[in-house]
């Protein structure tokens, strides 16, 4: 087996599944149906030895209703959604990052992606048990001019957010930089 063939199968399938044991996180943030959680990421043995990674998740949420301007400004994700007009839209947006930084550097070590997409999944079918939105949004990081959806992070988190929400249907929207599934 070739090792793209490897590593394509281990990752999709570990990802997927979720079954890395998650990083201990605690939640600082709560107000109405918005969300925060510090977790304590972390690479062992790393290129430069043991590393703290501290990691900000937020959960946002917001509502969107469906509209007639919707139709005309947004036809695309006016089909996409599939609700008649009126219908009100309840979303979260996922963004995590680096706890210490405004950004999410580059990190390679799979165990540790691994372990924080466990941890995200465990965070999310919490918040989600007792009330699941209808539309879950995030923004992978992108390089220059390359498409949102050829993004590595974005393929890492459509294969997690299939397998978590089987019946998700993905929308991308290259001009607002967004990947929107909708979940029910």
């Amino acid at each position: 087996m070739k090792l793209y063939e490897v590593y394509t199968e281990i990752l999709i399938k570990e990802v997927g599944e979720g079954t890395s044991e998650p990083f201990e996180y605690k939640k600082n943030f709560e107000r109405g149906g918005s969300f925060g959680y510090l977790i304590d990421g972390y690479i062992i043995d790393g290129p430069t030895g043991d590393e703290k990674i501290p990691i900000k998740l937020q959960g946002i949420t917001y509502k969107e209703r469906v509209s007639d301007d919707m139709k005309m400004d947004r036809p695309e994700f006016y089909e996409f959604v599939n609700e008649p007009n009126g219908t009100v839209l309840d979303g979260i947006e996922i963004i995590f990052s680096h706890a210490g930084d405004s950004s999410f550097g580059l990190v390679n070590d799979v165990k540790f992606m691994f372990r924080l997409m466990s941890t995200i999944k465990e965070i999310l079918q919490k918040e989600f048990s007792s009330n699941m939105p209808n539309l879950l949004i995030y923004s992978p990081n992108k390089k220059g001019s390359e498409q949102i959806e050829d993004t590595g992070r974005h393929r890492l988190y459509t294969a997690f957010i299939k397998k978590a929400f089987p019946k998700a249907e993905m929308f991308i929207d290259d001009q607002g930089e967004e990947i929107i599934f909708k979940l029910k």
